[in-house]
């Protein structure tokens, strides 16, 4: 149940990101805010029928947490190609830039090649999970001790955590708010650079 819990949430976060994206049309942002809304559905219906907490924060690494789950179709707002995000779709390229070095977690359309980012991943990130892990777990450990002025206490905490997490992605996202794109050199070598708005045909 956790699993696909933890599924429907990462295709509701990856939703949101992608109808944000700039030039989408009307009917294709009609068809994909209905299929977020069916999403959001089933996700409360797991908060309630399993006493989910709703700030409950399920971080894991995307690129793992993406098995076994998507098989939604979207459109290349470039291309217009339309095409279903599976498990060997969701990409994880090191890079470097603007002096940051940091994960893209990242999917593609298939025929124009544009590049869709899921995650960005820095080391300040992959400490912010850390610290909310431990937190979980110390939730976790919490239950059944009937010690609601602890629970109290850690519910604060796992809120404070959970929201420097989610600031941080937003700032990510602010600081890298161009495009990343595909380049192949005169060798074939292929490679993803990063696009300043600015600089974006």
């Amino acid at each position: 149940m956790r699993s696909t819990y933890r599924n429907l949430q990462i295709i509701k976060h990856a939703l949101q990101y992608y109808i944000s994206r700039p030039n989408a049309n009307e009917k294709d942002l009609e068809r994909e805010k209905s299929l977020l809304e069916r999403i959001e559905d089933e996700v409360e219906y797991y908060q309630k029928a399993y006493h989910i907490p709703k700030k409950e924060v399920e971080i894991m690494d995307i690129k793992e947490q993406m098995k076994e789950i998507m098989d939604a179709s979207v459109t290349c707002d470039k291309c217009n190609h339309e095409f279903v995000i599976k498990e060997e779709s969701i990409m994880k390229e090191k890079m470097e830039v603007k002096g940051l070095k940091f994960d893209l977690i990242y999917f593609y359309c298939p025929k124009c090649k544009k590049i869709y980012r899921a995650s960005i991943q820095d080391r300040k990130y992959y400490l912010l999970v850390e610290e909310l892990d431990k937190v979980r777990k110390q939730v976790r450990n919490n239950f059944g001790t009937f010690d609601t002025t602890k629970a109290n206490k850690l519910n604060k905490k796992l809120k404070k955590k959970s929201n420097a997490l989610k600031n941080h992605v937003l700032e990510m996202n602010d600081k890298f708010s161009g495009e990343f794109a595909f380049f192949v050199d005169n060798k074939g070598n292929r490679t993803i650079e990063y696009i300043e708005n600015d600089n974006i045909n």
